[in-house]
């Protein structure tokens, strides 16, 4: 995917291939999966990786502002983003569900 996408001759082109093909990959790993914080980090690690290769800066601050106006989120996010659309569709599906989530700690 790498290769291809430096011949279109566009950063936006190998980022936009790196969200419609990579990022399902490293999400349906995260649906799957119970994963650690270490895990997770290093999953992070591989988009940053990414970035680091498509536009050539390995400054951390550099990668952080990419990710950002590019909209990577950070694969924890992701998931927790995920986790909570997930609970809202359970507590608006079940009438009980509120007692569950109450009960459970679960937050919205």
């Amino acid at each position: 995917m790498y290769y291809r996408s430096r011949n279109a001759g566009s950063e936006c082109v190998s980022v936009q291939l790196l969200k419609s093909l990579c990022s399902p990959i490293i999400i349906y790993s995260v649906k799957v999966l119970h994963l650690n914080k270490s895990t997770l980090a290093s999953l992070d690690n591989v988009i940053d990786r990414a970035v680091f290769r498509i536009f050539g800066c390995n400054m951390t601050g550099d990668i952080k502002y990419i990710r950002n106006m590019f909209g990577l989120l950070l694969v924890s996010d992701t998931a927790v983003c995920r986790l909570r659309g997930f609970l809202r569709k359970y507590y608006n599906c079940f009438s009980w569900a509120s007692v569950i989530m109450h009960a459970t700690g679960a937050f919205l």
